[in-house]
């Protein structure tokens, strides 16, 4: 993960949602020159108390600024999402929040790695990747953190198990810089379909006897890469189909 992920994680006070409410808040009051709890909780009708205990989760994942009650550049992208009600945009940002997020990003690539497990099953793997017990003070918020995610797209939840689902910034720069880093093969011909007289249809695994075919453009690069693997979610995911 990241380097830039180097204050201690925090586990948040609040439900997701109210969350959410707390960094539109955020927002609102980005343009004072010296915001305080209290200014931001008059803007927003939520009580002092709940922002506070929520400012060192925020801070953790890299939503407010440390010793400032600002937002950071991820924060108001994250802000406008919720506040335009975009979610492409809040996904979007909260991938580049779990990128920078030790604690998350370990509970990401353990979902990968089994390939589907039970919400129990992700609390439990969870709970050892932020250190907690069971009667860690912050266990009743896991909830939040599982929300957060699953707003993310990175994990879904279908039919009682829970999933990997997209690709986060993390994951696309490695795959770009492998794919940068090596000469590409070309598909054996056999695999290839035949577009307007030409081959330039290349094959995607995505299991014994399953391809998909993607057509490439003659100048494609590999930087084009995770430009191509956005709109391939947004023209195939779950919005979409919605």
């Amino acid at each position: 993960m990241a380097e830039e992920s180097a204050v201690e994680f925090a586990m948040p006070g609040s439900s997701w949602e109210m969350l959410k409410r707390i960094i539109k808040a955020y927002y609102a009051a980005q343009e004072n020159k010296e915001s305080t709890v209290e200014s931001i909780a008059n803007l927003s009708d939520i009580d002092r108390p709940v922002i506070s205990s929520n400012n060192k989760f925020l801070r953790s994942i890299g939503v407010v600024e440390q010793n400032q009650y600002k937002l950071t550049p991820v924060g108001v992208k994250l802000a406008m999402g919720i506040a335009r009600k975009n979610a492409a945009v809040i996904a979007g940002a909260l991938k580049e929040i779990v990128d920078k997020t030790d604690e998350l990003g370990r509970v990401v690539k353990t979902v990968q790695a089994r390939d589907a497990m039970s919400e129990d099953e992700l609390k439990v793997e969870m709970m050892l990747a932020l250190g907690l017990t069971e009667k860690s003070p912050g266990l009743s918020r896991l909830r939040t953190l599982i929300d957060l995610l699953y707003e993310s797209k990175i994990l879904i939840e279908h039919e009682g198990k829970v999933s990997f689902h997209g690709f986060y910034v993390g994951e696309i720069k490695a795959v770009a810089d492998d794919l940068a880093d090596h000469e590409p093969k070309a598909p054996r011909p056999d695999e290839c379909r035949e577009v307007g007289g030409k081959t330039k249809s290349v094959p995607i695994a995505l299991g014994p006897e399953r391809r998909a075919y993607i057509e490439l453009p003659d100048d494609w690069q590999p930087k084009d890469l995770k430009k191509l693997l956005k709109m391939i979610e947004l023209a195939l995911g779950e919005e979409a189909e919605t």
